[in-house]
């Protein structure tokens, strides 16, 4: 299952999701668009036309980090055996990335991808989670109380020291981020980065870095020690 995330960028989810369709995607997705901004834009989300198997969940939550935990149960419901992260300014380019990506989950792993940008020194493009490893990790992705930014260090953090990161660089899902392409920035971008020059403080939304400097210090060790637990107890492969 895919989960999208979107803050008031129509047309970029218009744009995203038919790179979906033109990659032959055939797992599942939901846009997660909280419910203010389903109100003000409604007629453009409903003029969306959607890929097969994907929908709408609705959400108090506006950031990333808290749209992604409030529908977090109804994920564990659904009993889906991994979790993919894509952003609304992300174009896939691999067709049947989905299905490449799958084949490299272990259970006990998580992937990433060729963003045409960061990678492979950030954990970027898609980040496809086994969901054994984030139930032993201990957070629904996102730790509580943070809203956006610093969750690839985080991963890649867990990933690097446990050696459950893995990457597949044959699979292009490019990353149109704002911060390299300013002349695109619009009401999102000002709000997760907010309007200083240099970009260096995140002002909107700068309590995400202390969040993830008190989650390495009070349970990276812990989540390390049930990561390594589980990686000498399952051996899983997925099969499409």
């Amino acid at each position: 299952m895919t989960l999208l995330p979107t803050l008031n960028r129509t047309k970029l989810l218009t744009r995203f999701l038919q790179s979906v369709k033109d990659t032959e995607t055939t797992t599942a997705g939901w846009v997660i668009v909280d419910k203010s901004d389903w109100m003000e834009n409604l007629k453009a989300y409903e003029a969306i036309e959607m890929p097969k198997g994907w929908g709408y969940r609705l959400t108090n939550g506006v950031t990333m980090g808290d749209k992604i935990r409030e529908v977090w149960d109804e994920v564990l419901d659904v009993g889906t055996e991994w979790v993919n992260v894509l952003n609304d300014d992300h174009v896939i380019k691999t067709k049947h990335w989905d299905q490449k990506l799958l084949k490299k989950l272990d259970g006990t792993n998580f992937v990433t991808c060729n963003d045409g940008w960061m990678s492979p020194r950030k954990a970027a493009g898609a980040t496809i989670f086994s969901m054994p490893l984030l139930k032993a990790v201990g957070i629904p992705i996102y730790p509580e109380g943070m809203k956006h930014l610093f969750i690839d260090d985080l991963w890649e953090t867990i990933g690097k020291s446990t050696g459950t990161w893995d990457i597949d660089h044959s699979v292009l899902i490019e990353h149109h981020n704002q911060l390299k392409l300013p002349q695109e920035r619009d009401s999102t971008f000002y709000e997760v980065y907010g309007r200083n020059p240099d970009l260096t403080q995140h002002p909107q939304w700068k309590n995400d870095n202390a969040v993830y400097r008190q989650w390495l210090q009070e349970n990276l060790l812990e989540a390390k020690n049930r990561v390594r637990t589980l990686r000498g107890q399952i051996t899983i492969k997925y099969v499409s």
